[in-house]
Formats: C-alpha cells, structure tokens, sequence
C-alpha cells in the first residue's frame, strides 16, 4: 500500500525509467472506485503510460 503523500512522486520516479515498467492496479471490493480513479488520474498526470489491472479469478 502506498499513502497519498507518496503515490505521485513514487509515479514520476517509474514514469521516468526506460522501458517505462506497467503499474500494475489489483482490485479490491472494499475499495471504492474513486480511489481506484484518483491512482489512475495520478499515473497519468506523471506520464505513465501502460496501466494494467490485476483482478483474482471467481471461484469455480
């Protein structure tokens, strides 16, 4: 888990490496979809470019 405070420095540092690496986001339900849009809108406003998201299979 990352703070606030530290989600868009910590961007901009991976935004700046080549190859750039792909932020990776994991769903949660008890996370509500505006956080999950604020990460988002952060990765973009650092140049991240590729932004994938993990999500865990439904049971079988």
């Amino acid at each position: 888990k990352i703070g606030d405070g530290e989600l868009k420095p910590r961007l901009a540092t991976e935004a700046a490496k080549e190859p750039q690496p792909e932020l990776h986001i994991r769903g949660d339900k008890a996370v509500r979809y505006e956080r999950v849009a604020q990460a988002m809108s952060a990765a973009r406003e650092t140049g991240v470019r590729k932004i994938g998201f993990i999500t865990e299979p439904e049971p079988k």
